[in-house]
């Protein structure tokens, strides 16, 4: 009979272990089956070079607001029995669960989900005494005494848990994750499995103040009590939990959460009904066979513990765009890696506001920059030729001079160079001030971290007199343009990677009337 119980608990729980795992992958299955009809659905869009710093903006900003995730634990178990009685050894437990997080923030979320954990600890209690007062078969008030030898017993608890909790995330690419929350916890097995043991019994008469400790037939003697299995009733459980970790991003959407938690019980869940019993009862029906109880009604408290390590994956869905955004970018930087760096570096972003700014970087050459004459417009004036021809002349023998002067060791020293597309960003200026000969521009350029206070202030300075030497070149007379440095005192971002520095090596045009 007992047997059949037993495997009748083991296959209701393996059942609901498959159950829960069977559930898990099917949710995961239609959630994944729905991003991908969605996107097949929609056209997704086509991103060229030029969308490369908007594709980076959006990303730097966007963060996924909804993750599914699936999750095991591993660790140290138990439950904790209030006052400590015996030795309790904690023993290996586990538990897995499949969850959902929406992201306030960029750093801060809240999680929920379904986990099922499973408990386990031994209690041994060496010759354990104990004596109450109870009646014997006869109806006479007697004490009983009990002693107990070398017994131990296994408990065994499956939890259905349902968390809540508050999640924090900071950092890059690979961020590091804390949360903290509550657990409410559903029993959905607990059996204890008691061993064999020897018991030594025996019983006090206080109305002839007497002490039988040899009668069989009523109860009092040496037992032998042979193992024993029975179940728990335990009540709903309420944890605390805490985990903490690293979150490693796989790739675009997907994530891998690794780290450490602990759970701790607040309340007692053992129900009331053990607190009447005792661990050794004077059995009235059949006194030769004394009744024994789980070791658990020799405390007031029972309490789930566990700690240990946490391994979670997860992916983000309803988030196509920024999915697309994110693998557009990549295929981008990947392409440019093909491409010459010369652009990157020398890439000029033009936002047109009250204060325009354009990105730019220095870029090493050994050759000496020629600006080239274009052909005079006959309705020049002879004196704005003039002086734009003296100005190129001089601008030409600074140039020299600067080449001869950045040859510093150990740090990328050279000229600064135009693209054509830096070319085209200016050529909108150039437009302007020919239509309105009151506009003026002030030109000042900007440096990154790398070099010298001394240097970046040169290289800002020949920056903004390249920008400025392009638009003399093309009609624009020098008096209505000045340039100055500010080096690498102003950086909008910080000089923590080469792209930003890329960002920092800038030039910023304002227009003044």
């Amino acid at each position: 009979m007992k047997k059949a119980k037993n495997m009748k608990h083991f296959i209701i729980n393996k059942a609901f272990v498959m159950f829960a795992m069977i559930m898990g992958l099917l949710f995961t299955h239609i959630a994944c089956a729905q991003t991908a009809e969605n996107k097949q659905e929609t056209d997704l869009p086509v991103y060229d070079e030029y969308d490369n710093e908007t594709l980076a903006n959006y990303i730097e900003t966007s963060y996924w607001r909804n993750e599914i995730s699936l999750w095991g634990t591993g660790g140290i178990s138990r439950l904790q029995n209030r006052p400590i009685f015996g030795k309790i050894d904690n023993s290996f437990g586990y538990g897995f669960g499949i969850g959902y997080s929406y992201f306030l923030s960029k750093k801060w979320g809240l999680s929920t989900g379904l986990e099922y954990a499973f408990y386990k600890n031994k209690i041994s209690l060496f010759n354990f005494s104990n004596a109450y007062e109870t009646m014997d078969i006869l109806n006479n008030p007697i004490t009983y005494n009990t002693k107990v030898e070398n017994y131990s017993e296994k408990l065994f608890i499956g939890i259905l848990n349902l968390p809540i909790s508050v999640l924090y995330q900071t950092g890059g690419n690979h961020k590091f994750f804390a949360s903290a929350g509550l657990k409410l916890g559903l029993p959905v097995f607990a059996k204890y499995c008691g061993g064999s043991s020897v018991l030594t019994a025996s019983g006090y008469y206080p109305a002839y103040d007497q002490t039988e400790i040899w009668q069989n037939d009523l109860g009092y003697g040496v037992f032998n009590i042979n193992e024993k299995n029975g179940k728990l009733d335990l009540g709903v459980s309420v944890m605390g939990t805490f985990e903490t970790g690293v979150k490693w991003n796989t790739s675009i959407g997907t994530a891998l959460y690794t780290g450490v938690f602990v759970d701790y019980g607040f309340n007692n869940v053992l129900n009331n009904y053990y607190s009447k019993k005792q661990f050794m009862e004077y059995n009235h029906d059949m006194p030769c066979q004394p009744v024994m109880n789980t070791a658990c009604v020799l405390t007031d408290r029972l309490s789930p513990l566990a700690f240990g390590i946490k391994v979670k994956f997860s992916f983000s869905i309803r988030c196509r765009d920024l999915l697309n955004a994110k693998s557009a970018y990549k295929n981008l930087k990947s392409k440019s890696k093909q491409d010459d760096d010369e652009y990157y570096e020398n890439n000029i972003l033009v936002q047109q506001e009250d204060l325009i700014k354009i990105n730019t970087a220095s870029v090493v050459s050994a050759d000496t920059v020629k600006i080239e004459f274009p052909e005079e417009q006959q309705n020049k004036d002879s004196m704005a030729i003039q002086e734009r021809q003296a100005y190129l002349e001089a601008a030409n023998e600074r140039r020299r001079i600067y080449n001869q002067s950045m040859d510093v060791p150990d740090y990328d020293r050279g000229i600064v160079s135009l693209t054509a597309e830096q070319k085209s960003a200016l050529d909108y200026y150039i437009e302007l001030m020919t239509e309105n000969q009151t506009l003026i521009l002030e030109i000042t350029g900007h440096c990154c971290d790398l070099g010298s206070d001394e240097l970046n202030m040169q290289i800002g300075q020949e920056r903004a007199d390249l920008a400025k030497d392009y638009l003399v070149e093309k009609g624009i007379l020098p008096s209505r343009i000045s340039t100055i440095s500010k080096g690498k005192t102003e950086p909008l971002f910080p000089n923590n990677n080469e792209e930003n520095r890329k960002k920092n090596r800038r030039l910023e045009i304002k227009i003044r009337e």
